[in-house]
């Protein structure tokens, strides 16, 4: 697998990878997850709720996507290993390095699965029916390291970077009405927040509350122009860490 990566795939790239399958005490990387697991994951509900808010878990309901032969939603379980993994090794998670799940499960469409967006995303799967197909490893880990397909669903490029523009600025527009919202309301009942300082700040948390709710949906699009941006991008010279998870 090392040798195909960086001598078949990366090097294109200049980049040179190290397979890491133990953690610092010489222990095999495996993350037991059990049925129970993603039954409650399936219902939107955290397994550890006493850890972690059954909110985290809220997009990874319906992950199982065929109960009879078990198979799972690729996207989802990106999100569901990310958040286990850093239950069981929170240390190792916060390093510099690309996560690689080797999964047994299967799903209904897709032999892998990764994230190019968020661009601080690390974490990346190969499912059963890949697991021996090295070409599928180097896929997966460049979308990680921020690459893109260079077509989606029959779209050119240009037209995505259009619409994710159209997108940015209508989510931006919007914050900018909450904004001027939170400055006619305080300007509307400054003399009552005068008198009535605590509902003043309750007032102020609500508001800005509002205005950070189009936070994440914009660095989304900003992230995803980003990388439309950057379809043929210059890679420089670095050792890439890959540590690599039995599931």
């Amino acid at each position: 697998m090392e040798k195909y990566l960086n001598e078949n795939s990366f090097h294109q790239g200049l980049i040179q990878v190290k397979l890491i399958d133990k953690d610092g005490a010489g222990n095999v990387l495996k993350m037991p997850l059990s049925t129970n697991t993603f039954e409650t994951a399936n219902l939107g509900r955290s397994p550890n709720p006493s850890v972690v808010l059954d909110s985290k878990y809220s997009g990874i309901k319906d992950i199982i996507s065929n109960r009879s032969t078990f198979e799972v939603h690729s996207g989802k379980s990106v999100d569901l290993f990310n958040i286990q993994f850093g239950l069981l090794y929170g240390n190792i998670a916060k390093q510099k390095c690309i996560l690689l799940y080797l999964c047994p499960l299967k799903t209904p469409t897709a032999g892998g699965s990764s994230y190019n967006n968020p661009l601080n995303n690390k974490h990346c799967i190969i499912f059963k029916s890949n697991l021996d197909h090295l070409p599928s490893y180097a896929h997966e880990m460049a979308h990680t390291l921020g690459l893109e397909h260079t077509f989606k669903e029959g779209q050119a490029v240009q037209q995505k970077i259009t619409e994710a523009q159209s997108k940015l600025t209508e989510h931006r527009r919007k914050q900018n009405l909450e904004r001027t919202k939170k400055t006619e309301h305080l300007r509307t009942n400054q003399a009552y927040y005068n008198t009535h300082p605590t509902e003043k700040a309750t007032a102020i948390k609500t508001l800005d509350q509002n205005i950070h709710s189009y936070n994440d949906i914009i660095k989304h699009y900003e992230d995803e122009l980003n990388i439309l941006g950057k379809i043929r991008i210059n890679l420089r010279i670095e050792k890439l860490k890959i540590l690599w998870i039995m599931i």
